[in-house]
């Protein structure tokens, strides 16, 4: 087995750290505000129906990005 092959780049663990970082701000933001009440207007707020989703989403994409970004 060669030796570059296992390599792993610098820029593969900022890509994967800050996919982390953007996976844990999306879930903190998607569960900021919730109650016990069976309805709350806050559910609906637009900042968890739109905006947890995008950072979630862009989290699990950075994630993708460093595990198969090569060094070419």
């Amino acid at each position: 087995m060669n030796n570059q092959s296992l390599k792993i780049l610098k820029i593969n663990i900022r890509w994967f750290l800050a996919g982390i970082i953007l996976l844990l701000l999306g879930f903190i933001i998607l569960s900021a505000g919730s109650t016990n009440l069976p309805y709350e207007k806050t559910v609906f707020a637009w900042h968890k129906i739109t905006l947890a989703p995008i950072i979630i989403v862009a989290g699990y994409l950075s994630i993708g990005l460093s595990i198969f970004k090569t060094n070419r």
